[in-house]
């Protein structure tokens, strides 16, 4: 019950979020697109800059937005706190104004945005708001981190590069096939995995369900519905994702839908398989999450899921619903199958121990100067 009503509260948060972003940035006279600090704003020279500090200036934050990207830039930010960084994120809106040692200030907090930005030695950014912040970092004269999640970038990058010089702008790539991606362009860049620390989602599962998170139409909520018809004795669960329109169809009796959740160790403790039958999907930090428990990842051979599961993973074109029909079949009745994968996923989850690659990106951080 006490998990039923924070999922409401969490979800009625969201919503109240996403209708006041458009006011917030109307009643502050933000563009979205421009910078969140005047075009004449000057470096104030006699306050000191923090050379352990960077400021977000992103879309949202986590636990509103329980989104794969904003859990990457939280998990990053907790290691920087450890490390001894000053870490702030600015959102159009937001409940609360610290996160786990994070620093959270609003578009209302118009003073304390230019006093943070001047004690920053970066500004960080992805997705919606990254020219916003790019802008932000030239007038500042600061350097950038952007991450880039996803392989649609290029364009915006070859804008940033235009705006910005290259020198300042600074890539986190989630994943070495993404970094391959975009090593032509020649931007400065590291490599970090979404970091999951295995022990933070290792659970004890009771088995009862194959799971699908995420039920939008990408992540494959209408072959949940497909998988889910032709397995009537199978329990299914299907968690709401923080984007996009979700399918659901609630007159299949053995699919049970619940709304996001930002305690999601609860869904892998109720979990025996994870569906993962993403058209697109650059790593797939959902399937990370799940094998840290030795949960059965069956997923469709995107270029980020194999990166990311590699010899763990069962992989299944998300076309062939027989094949996936015949997967969950095997693992469900052959349990020592079931327990030879389950094995290899444990060993790949503490293959991806996050710490040594944050360890060099800080390193990499420590490097970077405004040029």
């Amino acid at each position: 019950m006490i998990f039923k009503y924070k999922s409401l509260f969490i979800l009625l948060l969201i919503i109240g979020i996403l209708v006041t972003t458009s006011f917030v940035l109307k009643y502050n006279n933000i563009i979205l697109n421009e910078p969140i600090i005047p075009y004449d704003y000057k470096q104030d020279e006699s306050r000191k800059v923090n050379d352990k500090s960077i400021t977000w200036i992103i879309h949202n934050y986590v636990p509103i937005l329980n989104a794969g990207g904003e859990w990457m830039i939280h998990a990053i930010n907790i290691y920087l706190i450890k490390e001894g960084y000053t870490v702030n994120v600015i959102v159009p809106t937001f409940p609360i104004k610290h996160y786990e040692g994070v620093n959270i200030y609003t578009f209302n907090d118009r003073k304390q945005i230019q006093n943070v930005i001047q004690k920053s030695k970066f500004i960080g950014t992805h997705f919606h708001f990254s020219l916003m912040a790019v802008k932000t970092a030239d007038i500042a004269k600061k350097p950038i981190i952007i991450i880039v999640h996803d392989e649609i970038q290029k364009p915006y990058l070859e804008v940033f590069k235009k705006i910005y010089s290259k020198e300042n702008i600074h890539l986190i790539y989630n994943s070495f096939w993404i970094k391959k991606l975009y090593t032509p362009m020649g931007f400065d860049n590291c490599v970090v995995f979404p970091p999951v620390y295995w022990k933070d989602y290792q659970v004890e599962t009771n088995r009862k369900y194959v799971t699908l998170i995420n039920c939008n139409a990408n992540k494959g909520g209408r072959i949940l519905i497909e998988i889910a018809k032709l397995m009537p004795d199978i329990e299914f669960l299907g968690v709401e994702g923080a984007y996009n329109s979700q399918i659901k169809d609630k007159t299949i009796k053995n699919i049970t839908y619940l709304p996001s959740t930002p305690n999601i160790e609860s869904i892998y403790e109720q979990t025996d398989i994870i569906l993962m039958p993403s058209q697109q999907e650059t790593w797939g930090r959902v399937a990370i999450e799940a094998i840290s428990s030795g949960i059965p990842v069956i997923a469709n051979p995107t270029e980020g899921l194999r990166e990311a599961l590699d010899y763990c993973g069962i992989y299944v074109s998300y076309t062939d619903i027989k094949g996936w029909v015949e997967t969950i079949r095997k693992l469900k009745t052959d349990q020592n199958y079931y327990k030879k994968i389950s094995e290899l996923c444990i060993k790949r989850s503490r293959e991806l121990e996050p710490t040594p690659q944050l360890k060099i990106m800080e390193q990499w951080l420590q490097k970077i100067e405004y040029k």
